[in-house]
């Protein structure tokens, strides 16, 4: 009926390697069909979320996920930026050292946000 093949590699994302499989099947007929991408794959191919620190002070981020991305909250250093892995439009909510303050900001995979 066909036969089965697999590529394994790393991604480097944002300074962190992670491994995948991707798994395809070879039909006999010459029509090439692919199986679903895991989520992981998906998510770097939708895109990251990025947040850069441009207060002088701490600021605390987290970024909701709808899939299983983790949801805690990061500390980011001033100058700092962290990103996550991310398949559609987010919410951040960041926490700022220097004045105390909330702010909430739909994201986008795919842009960098910079609170300053």
């Amino acid at each position: 009926m066909g036969r089965r093949q697999f590529s394994c590699g790393t991604l480097h994302v944002n300074g962190v390697c992670r491994s995948y499989s991707i798994e395809r099947r070879i039909l006999s007929s010459p029509t090439l069909q692919l199986q679903p991408l895991s989520p992981f794959v998906k998510a770097i191919i939708m895109g990251t979320v990025t947040i850069v620190n441009e207060t002088s002070s701490p600021i605390h981020v987290r970024v909701t996920s709808t899939g299983s991305g983790q949801q805690q909250f990061f500390d980011i250093k001033s100058s700092g930026s962290e990103s996550w892995s991310r398949d559609d439009w987010q919410v951040a909510f960041v926490l700022r050292d220097d004045n105390g303050k909330t702010e909430t900001r739909v994201v986008k995979p795919g842009n960098t946000y910079t609170i300053d």
